[in-house]
């Protein structure tokens, strides 16, 4: 696994009593996320050697660099308060809540690009440092960091991680955690395929995702997708095989004996995909 890239650090308030996620939202744009973890390192002896070995999670930091830190969103993850006028006043005896916080980024698998998800399940954020200086000859971006503490939940969990095959599907996966809607796509709007023999089963219905189309005699088969708006991905037996243009018969989709598994991923701009499967089996 290869990681290319870092977006979209979200937050939501924990809830430590029913662990619970409320009041979700984007904190800013992601520059950096940094995990280091503390763990216990226990050895037990017996028989002049070490017999067994504790490395459980104690705890964490995280510590994440973004292109700016919002008042507003400062003020929720800090403890803070909001005045009239939009002023932001740090009182001392504020105390910042529990957060759920997570982030998803791209990287490499197998040649083929991926999104892994990662969501840390109670995050206590602390002051962040400021620091400014004036400008020079040249221009200097100086952009924040905020650390915090992370620590298990309720359940004792206090990390989840995802890949997935779209960017849309890890958004939808941060959405979930931190509460914000989520919109999936329409999807197919007909589906059809060729190869003598083949019926399809059952007819086509918007909204269905199951499908067999057994009988097949012919060497081969296509399938014609229809979902305007979308981008459209063929999968055969879990493995990338081709891009489908709408209502455009595929390639050639090669036959033995036995069945196949097509799996067609539509996706709409910002919005979770929608997968429709159909066995494929080849009689003779």
């Amino acid at each position: 696994m290869k990681k290319i890239g870092l977006k979209y650090p979200v937050a939501a308030t924990y809830n430590t009593s029913t662990g619970a996620y409320t009041d979700g939202f984007v904190i800013a744009k992601a520059m950096s996320a940094g995990i280091a973890i503390n763990k216990n390192n226990v050895k037990l002896f017996a028989d002049d050697d070490i017999d067994e070995v504790d490395q459980s999670f104690i705890d964490g930091t995280i510590t994440l660099g973004l292109n700016e830190l919002p008042l507003d969103k400062q003020a929720i993850m800090l403890g803070h308060t909001i005045g009239a006028g939009g002023e932001m006043v740090a009182n001392k005896n504020d105390i910042a809540p529990y957060m759920g916080h997570g982030f998803y980024g791209r990287i490499k698998r197998n040649g083929l690009d991926k999104w892994r998800a990662v969501w840390l399940h109670k995050v206590q954020f602390g002051e962040p440092n400021d620091e400014t200086e004036t400008q020079g000859q040249s221009v200097v971006f100086q952009t924040p960091k905020i650390e915090g503490v992370i620590m298990k939940d309720i359940n004792g969990d206090w990390k989840s991680e995802k890949v997935f095959d779209t960017e849309a599907d890890a958004i939808a996966w941060l959405h979930e955690k931190v509460g914000l809607p989520v919109t999936a796509s329409s999807g197919l709007t007909d589906l059809a395929l060729t190869g003598t023999g083949g019926a399809l089963t059952p007819s086509f219905a918007a909204g269905k995702t199951l499908y067999t189309f057994s009988g097949v005699t012919a060497a081969s088969v296509t399938v014609t997708a229809t979902a305007a708006n979308h981008t459209l991905k063929l999968y055969v037996d879990d493995v990338f095989n081709q891009n489908l243009t709408s209502g455009v018969a595929s390639s050639a989709i090669n036959m033995a004996i036995g069945s196949k598994k097509l799996k067609i991923v539509a996706q709409e701009a910002g919005k979770t995909s929608q997968t429709t499967e159909i066995v494929v089996v080849k009689i003779s």
